[in-house]
């Protein structure tokens, strides 16, 4: 029997990742002062999607410039063939758009209506919805403990996303007990919706003892500084490529303010990213 492979958002074809990419931007677009906050969790998303210096240059000239509604770029994510890959991406972006609405603290009515939107649009669901919100708010509370068995290298890996801000769904493996109390994981969950894969990994990582809880914080945090050193480096060659692009296309950009505006929101996203060093 052919064994049925199931792509992850971030090997999905590059149209489908710059469309994602383009929808986080206007979630950047719909808050009323876009934070430092906000823009790491956008730069994390896109890490995440294997975007390219040429592929982020794109979604910033899609953001000064938005040449396709919401409406197409949602119906390129709902025409993913596949069913468990389209429930994937979609859970995914839904998992992104919410981490960047929420790294203020606070959803201004623009974005809370961007959101609301593109969940309609996706057919996402309130339960869905309520998975994500579940998962997001444990994150902080992963690892006390019982004795259990050793964590899988793969879990680990997968539970690297669930600390540091990185969008659990591709995730698909579901954490479930069978009736002598061990672990087992499923892979390729038929329908699986990410939020819950992420939720119960949390709720499986929650039990373990004390001094694996402290190894594995470790390896998370070194992780996320690891992370946040290479987005420091994409902002920053994003910055140039924003000053070159204004300069060879001067005459295009007589009213290059907005333009301006995305440098000073990279510059103190940077200076944001090098204080948590």
């Amino acid at each position: 029997m052919k064994k049925i492979i199931v792509r992850e958002p971030w090997k999905m074809p590059i149209e489908v990742r710059l469309t994602y990419g383009k929808l986080l931007g206007l979630m950047i677009l719909a808050q009323h002062r876009p934070e430092a906050a906000a823009m790491e969790e956008f730069y994390r998303a896109l890490k995440k999607m294997e975007m390219k210096d040429k592929d982020r240059q794109v979604i910033f000239e899609y953001m000064m410039d938005p040449d396709q509604p919401v409406d197409d770029l949602t119906q390129v994510i709902m025409k993913v063939q596949d069913d468990q890959e389209r429930n994937i991406l979609r859970f995914s972006l839904l998992e992104d758009l919410y981490r960047i609405m929420r790294a203020d603290f606070y959803e201004d009515e623009d974005e809370k209506k961007y959101f609301d939107s593109v969940m309609s649009r996706l057919k996402i669901e309130p339960h869905h919805l309520k998975l994500v919100i579940e998962t997001y708010e444990k994150e902080d509370l992963y690892l006390p403990g019982t004795e259990m068995e050793p964590v899988s290298n793969r879990i680990i890996r997968y539970s690297f996303g669930l600390a540091v801000g990185i969008a659990t769904a591709g995730l698909y493996v579901h954490i479930v007990r069978n009736k002598k109390g061990k672990n087992k994981s499923v892979e390729n969950f038929a329908g699986i919706t990410t939020g819950l894969a992420a939720f119960q990994a949390t709720q499986y990582l929650m039990g373990l003892k004390g001094c694996r809880r402290r190894w594995i914080k470790k390896k998370l945090l070194k992780e996320k500084l690891r992370q946040e050193q290479q987005m420091m480096k994409d902002i920053k060659k994003d910055v140039r490529m924003i000053r070159q692009l204004i300069k060879k296309k001067s005459s295009q950009f007589t009213e290059s303010f907005s333009w301006q505006d995305v440098i000073i929101l990279l510059e103190k996203t940077l200076a944001y990213l090098e204080k948590q060093q």
